[in-house]
C-alpha cells in the first residue's frame, strides 16, 4: 500500500511539474508566484520535495527564481486571490517606474530652462 501511494504522489508531481512548466514558458517571466490550494502539498512534505525537484529539472534557463505559496481554502478562492495580489503589485512596481521615469525627464527639462543666465 505504502509503494502505491508513493508511485501515486510521485506521478502527481510530474504532472503537475509538467503544467506549472509549460505555463511559465507561456508568461516568459524572470520571477515566478506559484499559489497552490492543496492539502497533499501543505501535509506531505515528500510532495513538495518531489515538485521543486521536477521544476528545477524542467524550468527553462531564464526563470531565476519561482516561489510556491501555500494558499489555505477549500474553495481555490485562496490561490486565485494570491495570484491576483500578485498581479496587482506588478503593476503598481510597473506604474511607479513609469511615474518616476516622467518626474526625471519632467525635472531634468525645468533645469534647462530655468538655468538661463544673464550677464549685464
Amino acid at each position: 500500500m505504502e509503494y502505491i501511494c508513493h508511485i501515486i504522489i510521485r506521478r502527481s508531481t510530474r504532472i503537475l511539474s509538467c503544467l506549472i512548466a509549460c505555463l511559465s514558458d507561456r508568461y516568459n517571466e524572470e520571477n515566478l508566484t506559484i499559489a497552490i490550494d492543496s492539502y497533499l502539498y501543505r501535509l506531505c512534505p515528500i510532495y513538495q520535495i518531489y515538485i521543486h525537484h521536477d521544476i528545477e529539472y524542467l524550468r527553462k534557463p531564464w526563470i531565476t527564481m519561482f516561489h510556491f505559496v501555500n494558499a489555505t481554502n477549500k474553495s481555490y478562492l485562496g490561490s486565485a486571490a494570491v495570484m491576483g495580489l500578485q498581479k496587482t503589485q506588478k503593476a503598481m512596481i510597473n506604474q511607479d517606474d513609469n511615474i518616476s521615469h516622467l518626474y526625471v525627464r519632467k525635472k531634468r527639462h525645468q533645469r534647462t530652462e530655468s538655468t538661463k543666465l544673464s550677464y549685464s
